[in-house]
């Protein structure tokens, strides 16, 4: 049974009634009619007023799992373990069609809001999208896998689906009026009516948009959208120093990646960018070169840039190649292969940070003659200082043994370069890029620094040079974008980037008196440059809480980062 109540003294209005188990019950827009659905294979629509039955939908053979009616009442929809659903007249309940084309249990049908399409959710792990005027398949969207068994819908100008697996934003007009907190386990998504969102890694990986008969990944509109600062502001939040430490983490994302936000516009598009010669390369590649045709658009935004990856690495740099002012992209690019095989992907980004899906082009480079890999190191080593109160003993020796360890494994296929103590100044170790770019994409480069790490007031992470000023570290201390720089835009696609200084994070009083009441000898009175000062935010500095909230940040470069302390963990040495 499905039971009406009256709210306001709790007496029973209606009982309606089902041979079987009652699955579902939904008033219809108007408040005038019920839809409830069973598991005795039919729907059925009910009066309100009289609690008499309306109408019985019985076209199902399995349990009818969920029904729905359109925004506007026209239509009714049936979801069913028969595979099917089912498009009925919202008014009179008369049958319309069925909907043939999932191979599992439909679970859930809802709606847009006009009442063109029609979203059905499966088993099969897909979502299907249909047009409601003639029952046309216009798109199915794979969920990789995902279990839609647990599947719900929020009312409103947006729809939200949510599963085990994955949490679909479907928006064909404007957002509703409400934020919703999506849950899974111990992780948390936070969404606010104005579209933005924060949450954990983990939850965000699961986030996909659907506008029309088209699907976007969370990484396509992850720059715009991901606002952990204006979360906090749309629900209230008043800690204005919490606020403002994930707002720079942002900036701090944003000049990384080069995006101009004074042309953020309202709105999202879906983009388009492939390789369109693709369908005439050979798998097998015997040329070092390959050319590129790429033919990329926007209908709706002005295009910012566009790139290409092989291998995860961006070979034109995390920025890309600059394509302001135009809607369309329209070239050919010769790429250099790596030997092997090669993943190559485009991509291009409107003026919203929104980028387009990629869709990869494999292919395997094989020479004749096999070219040869060579590995160039570079080792900054400091424990000597302009300021010598801050010395350490093993900087450079750590530097000077893995120098002798990779120059023992690798012999002449090696070469390496290494700055220490007075050298290490912020000009010297800027120098070094003008020799990693005479790599090849076939090469290694491995950076290694030892020394100081340092948080300036801004929450800024600094490594130590030889006359940094430890109290204010942005003065000729080396930012740690000038480190990663580095690696950018070189022609070697295997980088690796180890870092062992002290990175802390999480910073407050209490940490500075827990430390110097430490029994540890090694501990106890080292006082690192992030602790020096008292009444720190505790949250994480910017640029750890930039790695910690936003996916795609590490992929920037394309090079494999290792650092050896973070959050409240030390990098200390010792004798032993």
């Amino acid at each position: 049974t499905a039971i009406v109540w009256d709210v306001e003294n709790g007496k029973i209005l209606h009982v309606l009634n089902h041979d079987q188990q009652v699955k579902t019950a939904k008033f219809s827009p108007d408040g005038k009619h019920i839809l409830t659905t069973s598991f005795d294979r039919s729907a059925k629509i009910w009066d309100v007023e009289s609690g008499k039955q309306v109408a019985s939908l019985n076209k199902h053979t399995w349990i009818v799992r969920a029904g729905e009616y359109s925004y506007d009442g026209k239509y009714i929809t049936t979801a069913s373990g028969d595979e099917t659903a089912i498009l009925w007249n919202g008014v009179n309940g008369e049958y319309i069609r069925t909907l043939y084309g999932h191979k599992g249990f439909v679970y859930k049908a809802s709606f847009s809001s006009d009442s063109r399409l029609l979203y059905t959710a499966s088993l099969d792990s897909t979502i299907k999208v249909w047009d409601t005027r003639d029952g046309t398949l216009l798109h199915t969207m794979p969920l990789l896998g995902a279990s839609v068994k647990s599947i719900s819908s929020i009312y409103g100008e947006t729809t939200i689906l949510t599963s085990k697996d994955a949490i679909f934003h479907i928006s064909d007009s404007t957002l509703n009026n409400n934020s919703s907190i999506f849950l899974k386990d111990s992780l948390c998504l936070v969404f606010t009516a104005k579209g933005n969102y924060m949450g954990d890694k983990e939850m965000v990986k699961l986030l996909y948009y659907i506008t029309g008969i088209r699907t976007l990944g969370y990484d396509q509109l992850d720059v715009k959208y991901n606002r952990p600062d204006k979360v906090l502001e749309e629900l209230g939040n008043t800690d204005t120093l919490m606020i403002n430490s994930y707002r720079k983490a942002w900036d701090k994302r944003i000049v990384k990646l080069g995006i101009d936000t004074i042309q953020f516009s309202d709105g999202y598009s879906v983009l388009e960018a492939d390789f369109v010669n693709k369908d005439g390369i050979a798998y097998e590649q015997k040329n070092r070169k390959l050319i590129l045709r790429i033919k990329g658009i926007d209908n709706s935004f002005k295009l910012a840039r566009f790139n290409i990856w092989v291998n995860e690495v961006p070979v034109y740099g995390q920025r890309g190649i600059s394509i302001k002012n135009n809607n369309s992209v329209d070239t050919s690019i010769a790429i250099n292969l790596s030997q092997g095989e090669n993943r190559i992907e485009t991509s291009i980004t409107n003026v919203n940070g929104t980028e387009s899906y990629r869709i990869p082009l494999i292919v395997n480079y094989a020479p004749a003659v096999k070219q040869k890999e060579k590995i160039r190191f570079v080792g900054i080593g400091i424990d000597k200082f302009a300021d010598k109160q801050y010395n350490l003993q093993y900087s450079s020796k750590d530097i000077r043994d893995l120098a002798k360890k990779l120059k023992g494994k690798y012999g002449n296929d090696i070469i390496i370069d290494t700055l220490f103590n007075q050298n290490v100044t912020i000009n010297n170790v800027k120098a070094v890029k003008k020799k990693l770019l005479q790599t090849s994409e076939n090469d290694k480069v491995i950076i290694a620094y030892s020394g100081h790490g340092m948080l300036n007031s801004d929450f800024d992470y600094y490594l130590s040079t030889y006359s940094v000023n430890f109290d204010k570290p942005e003065q000729n201390g080396l930012p740690y974008d000038e480190l990663e720089n580095l690696l950018d835009s070189i022609p070697a696609r295997k980088k690796l980037l180890l870092i062992d200084a002290c990175h802390s994070g999480e910073v407050d009083k209490e940490d500075l008196i827990r430390l110097n009441a430490s029994s540890d000898s090694l501990i106890k009175g080292v006082e690192p440059v992030a602790y020096k000062q008292e009444g720190r935010i505790g949250l994480k500095n910017s640029f750890e809480l930039m790695q910690s909230l936003f996916v795609n940040v590490g992929k920037s470069t394309g090079a494999t980062i290792i650092s050896a302390a973070a959050g409240k963990q030390f990098a200390l040495e010792r004798d032993d």
